[in-house]
């Protein structure tokens, strides 16, 4: 693992982000023993920073989090939120020139919106989960870059859905129900409910 230093912290280049472990996206098809086993698995790689935040579950993350981390807390350092995150940020680094916004949220958005300097580029990845973001007068006097777009997932299909579907690759948590081809309605039905994360139909 490598790891890169911030002021007085040193954390690994490569984070957990421990949203999908109870949060809505995932529902009800969450395992709180295999999460755990995750980030202990995490801290035996060497990643020493994890991403929560009191809305996913609401708490229950952060509780999750502390089963896990019983007997490690000092390995570990926990990405912070809203108005304090950001200031911790500055604090570090004194502002960022580039964010990348792979959560989707709001709050998110708020964030790298916070933490990006004057003239910097806020990259988002994905789908927004809200309706109206916060780009006016002020983002604009900023000089702030705005990009993004949906992520070119289907790129990849034709190299790894042979894999997925044969068994050399495990989807793991990224299709948490799976359905076959007569029930494609129901699966999309399913996502669209926010019942599944992801739907596997299988031939």
């Amino acid at each position: 693992m490598r790891y890169i230093k911030l002021r007085d912290l040193e954390v690994s280049r490569i984070g957990l982000g421990a949203m999908g472990m109870s949060h809505g996206y995932t529902g009800s098809g969450t395992d709180d023993a295999e999460s755990i086993r995750t980030v202990h698995r995490a801290l035996e790689l060497g990643v020493t920073l994890i991403d929560t935040a009191e809305i996913y579950g609401p708490y229950t993350n952060e509780e999750l989090l502390g089963r896990a981390l019983k007997g490690h807390r000092e390995k570990v350092v926990l990405a912070e939120r809203g108005e304090e995150g950001i200031a911790r940020i500055r604090e570090l680094t004194g502002g960022v020139d580039k964010v990348i916004e792979a959560v989707g949220t709001r709050q998110a958005l708020d964030t790298a919106l916070g933490a990006v300097l004057d003239g910097g580029t806020i990259s988002r990845l994905g789908v927004p989960q809200y309706e109206q973001g916060p780009i006016g007068p002020a983002e604009f006097m900023h000089n702030i870059t705005l990009t993004g777009g949906a992520s070119p997932a289907r790129a990849y299909i034709p190299e790894l859905l042979p894999d997925v579907l044969d068994g050399t690759i495990t989807p793991g948590r990224v299709f948490d129900r799976t359905f076959t081809l007569d029930q494609t309605p129901d699966a999309y039905q399913a996502m669209a409910d926010r019942q599944v994360l992801k739907a596997l139909i299988r031939p």
